[in-house]
């Protein structure tokens, strides 16, 4: 008897997450993943197959929020108990019978960073952690560790790697509620051979690889679980005796002694005895007040785990003190309450410092991972927490803040996170002083109950065919992704950059001897006179008389009217002008170890050749040329998607590059039936 498909929905937030999350389950369970020949390019859905045996339908739906007839898939982690909305990379659910009706269950969350995980970077995704951990769904962090920070000149100037206290808070978030949530790390292609083979024992792709077969196929996952604790720690650890300041942090033998502290409210204790000194650098213009504020905590808080981060913790009976601090300092701009909830002494306090804003008002986004990192290590039973908020936020913010912090916290992610996760918020800020009070006392919103939980909700399946809401620059990007990267076109993918992807590097090839070079830590920023693509291409057979060296880089929009004037020109100036500087790492193959790139593989880099292409939505032939004309690319790519799972490529080609026919034609046979290409 053939086993039943079980059918898995992966939303992401866009294409190439999605894509990789399903490329991530089929390599878990050893399986082939077949592209399913009747579904659409923009959302392809693919069978997974285990010794030729189908096992799993796998629907990808890239971009939260944008699918009709679905769910929201955010939605669901709410439901379930997260009180922020914020979005992992990936979340894969499973179509289930539940009484008289199908529902969609939440199996696996995923976040996938190829940014170097130090600084802010390390912290900025702790929101989508907590979301899943407190919906109890289990979350891995692929994390790159032992990459290289470049200088302008793009030579080596250091490895970076992580404030020891974040790998500790997924491992700390993970026991506080008892669901896996934890960083999965794996070698940065650009870590040097020593450090890889010191870190080697930290990498945990493959116990991550164990733990999803496990969740996918019902099994117990405790031994995989427990590993990518251990090794948690262990890179915890490492990082700990590796720091430049090692006085700044507590020591490596103490993160295990509080690791092994379950509950928050031990962890604050130990962290009160330990008393490591904390000290706190502004470097924006402050006030008088928020200066006196910050030399009392210096001098009667302590660090939590790190002397460099912006948190700090107070004793419950330092708190009255506190409380009398703040009366005097702010007399009738603090309201009674906030004075009567800051003197409370019956728990400690935890307090993190969020400028937030930056010189212009606008919100710093990094810092919304302050309130939940703080969380993630101290929990939230008996220790309060205390948001000190003093950025330069605009006068409107305040207003907002005062008005209706919740409707505030609905509308923007660094208030929402503040609001949602603090008792306490206190402002100081050169543009606070209308407010009537500068300290606001947080009334938590109700949690969802188990019955809104189990709430019927809409599914996908059933909907014939699955289209978006409004078709748009995801959908643009998708269908070139998976048209031009499948290994028929004989077309390589070099850089797949949709709405909120990767900037983790551009990679080019040469198909004769199977190199792959790659370029990493670029700038997210171009010049005046160029601009990094969207996506880049490389054709690898010989067309017409050209080389297989030929590399098509496109800038991708929603509709032609919103292609830049001549940007054909500012894309072939980045190309070469990065080209004029060595890539820092290659390989052998597609699967091959990552290796210093040396001199004498430059040979290999000659010969290029850049097609440039603009590709929007397609809404007239006449919009078509315009476009074409305005962006002075080599081609112009309309993409005009149909009331079926049907789609058409409109290509129109320059004189120059007529010769490109037959490889787009090439596209439409492999995909034929859903993919059309009509050349002009």
């Amino acid at each position: 008897m053939k086993p039943m498909m079980r059918n898995l929905n992966i939303y992401g937030d866009n294409v190439l997450e999605c894509h990789d999350t399903a490329i991530l389950l089929a390599n878990a369970l050893e399986a082939e993943l077949i592209i399913n020949p009747d579904s659409p390019l923009f959302a392809p859905s693919f069978t997974v197959q285990i010794e030729q045996v189908p096992q799993f339908s796998l629907q990808l739906i890239p971009g939260y929020g944008r699918w009709d007839k679905t769910y929201d898939a955010i939605n669901i982690l709410k439901q379930r108990g997260a009180r922020l909305r914020e979005a992992p990379d990936s979340i894969v659910t499973e179509i289930v019978r539940q009484g008289a009706y199908e529902e969609e269950a939440p199996l696996l969350a995923f976040e996938f960073s190829g940014a170097l995980p130090a600084g802010n970077n390390a912290w900025q995704r702790c929101g989508r952690a907590l979301s899943c951990a407190e919906s109890h769904v289990p979350y891995l962090y692929y994390a790159e560790l032992g990459g290289v920070e470049l200088d302008s000149d793009r030579q080596i100037k250091a490895s970076r790697f992580p404030n020891p206290i974040v790998p500790f808070a997924y491992l700390s978030l993970g026991q506080v509620y008892e669901v896996l949530a934890m960083p999965v790390y794996i070698p940065s292609p650009s870590t040097p051979a020593p450090h890889r083979d010191q870190l080697d024992k930290f990498f945990g792709n493959e116990d991550a690889l164990e733990f999803i077969k496990g969740i996918l196929l019902k099994r117990e996952v405790h031994a995989p679980a427990k590993r990518l604790a251990e090794k948690a720690l262990g890179a915890t650890v490492y990082l700990a005796k590796n720091r430049k300041r090692e006085t700044d942090i507590i020591a490596p033998t103490e993160w295990q002694i509080l690791a092994e502290l379950q509950e928050g409210e031990r962890k604050a204790a130990w962290l009160l005895e330990r008393k490591l000194p904390w000290r706190k650098k502004i470097s924006i213009p402050t006030t008088y007040t928020l200066q006196t504020l910050r030399q009392f905590f210096e001098r009667r808080a302590f660090a939590v785990c790190s002397s460099e981060m912006p948190f700090c913790i107070l004793s419950a009976r330092d708190r009255g003190d506190l409380k009398t601090l703040i009366a005097n300092l702010y007399s009738n701009r603090i309201s009674s309450a906030f004075l009567e909830w800051v003197g409370r002494s019956e728990t400690p306090l935890a307090i993190c410092w969020i400028a937030g804003f930056k010189p212009r008002g606008d919100d710093s986004r990094p810092d919304r991972g302050l309130p939940p990192l703080l969380r993630m290590v101290l929990g939230e039973e008996h220790v309060e927490m205390l948001s000190i908020v003093y950025g330069p936020a605009k006068e409107t913010m305040w207003e907002s803040l005062e008005r209706d912090m919740w409707n505030l916290a609905d509308t923007n992610g660094l208030w929402q996170a503040i609001l949602n996760l603090s008792n306490g918020v206190l402002v100081d800020s050169q543009t606070s002083m209308k407010m009537s009070s500068q300290g606001l006392v947080i009334a938590a919103r109700r949690l969802a109950t188990n019955s809104q939980i189990r709430q019927r909700l809409s599914i996908v399946q059933g909907t014939d065919p699955i289209r978006p809401i409004a078709f748009g620059e995801h959908d643009v990007d998708a269908l070139l992704h998976f048209a031009f990267s499948s290994q028929e076109t004989y077309i390589a993918e070099g850089l797949c950059n949709p709405p909120g992807g990767n900037w983790s590097g551009i990679s080019i090839y040469d198909p004769q001897e199977e190199l792959e070079f790659r370029w990493t830590s670029l700038p997210r920023v171009s010049g005046a006179h160029s601009k990094r693509p969207d996506h880049l291409f490389q054709f690898k057979q010989r067309i017409a008389s050209r080389l297989p060296k030929v590399i098509l880089i496109v800038e991708s929009k929603d509709r032609g009217r919103t292609v830049e004037n001549e940007i054909g020109p500012r894309l072939t100036n980045y190309f070469f002008e990065l080209l004029k500087l060595d890539p820092n790492i290659t390989r052998t193959g597609r699967a091959g170890t990552w290796g210093p790139f040396t001199s004498e593989l430059k040979r290999h880099l000659s010969d290029i050749e850049v097609v440039t292409a603009a590709a929007f939505r397609f809404e007239s032939l006449m919009d078509l040329q315009h476009t074409f004309d305005r962006a002075q690319t080599d081609l112009a790519i309309g993409v005009e998607f149909s009331n079926t799972n049907r789609s058409t490529l409109h290509i129109l080609l320059s004189s120059e590059t007529r010769d490109l026919a037959p490889i787009f034609e090439l596209v439409s046979q492999v995909f034929e039936g859903r993919l059309e290409v009509k050349i002009y």
